[in-house]
């Protein structure tokens, strides 16, 4: 089970690295006064 954790891990750190870049690039796009 380790080996599945670990591989696990590895794409789920970059994917919400992602979606954290992700949500920071609409925040950004958006216009801050609607």
């Amino acid at each position: 089970m380790k080996p599945i954790n670990i591989y696990d891990w590895n794409h789920k750190k970059p994917i919400l690295l992602i979606l954290k870049h992700l949500k920071l690039n609409y925040k950004n796009k958006t216009p801050q006064g609607s």
